[in-house]
């Protein structure tokens, strides 16, 4: 791995929670095996799922006044639903934060959650990474990849 994202990786365990931090770690390494397997660019892959859930751990209120602040469109169901907004956020995050510069992994942190007609193979591949990585739950159970 590079020291780029050695370095990101020591910023997200003190921003997000512990359980959070393992899930991200296990997304990455997911994506990349599924990059390998599809013949995708395991760098990418790496880079997206990293940084897939680096907004997820922001509190529901500022979540939604930072994409106000950042001119991200906040619709209703998302003000209602605050945490929709941690894949929006997360994208510009990862673009004006972590220097990501490459639109691909930018739009696999934001298709991550909700998908998107048209999704690139990289999108995929996040997006299924998310949702099977096998953390396992502290509780000793497996919740399907969607932790509290």
């Amino acid at each position: 791995m590079d020291e780029k994202i050695l370095k990101i990786q020591h910023t997200l365990k003190k921003e997000l929670d512990e359980n959070r931090y393992h899930h991200t770690l296990g997304v990455m390494y997911t994506s990349a095996s599924m990059a390998m397997r599809y013949d995708v660019d395991v760098q990418k892959a790496l880079y997206a799922g990293l940084l897939h859930d680096c907004a997820k751990c922001i509190p529901s209120d500022k979540k939604i006044r930072l994409c106000e602040k950042y001119g991200l469109p906040v619709s209703s169901v998302e003000k209602e639903n605050p945490s929709l907004l941690h894949a929006r956020l997360g994208a510009y995050l990862a673009h004006e934060k972590y220097g990501v510069k490459d639109e691909e992994i930018i739009y696999a942190i934001e298709s991550h959650t909700t998908g998107r007609p048209g999704m690139s193979m990289l999108e995929k591949i996040v997006y299924i990474a998310d949702y099977i990585e096998s953390f396992q739950h502290p509780y000793g159970h497996y919740n399907g990849g969607i932790l509290p």
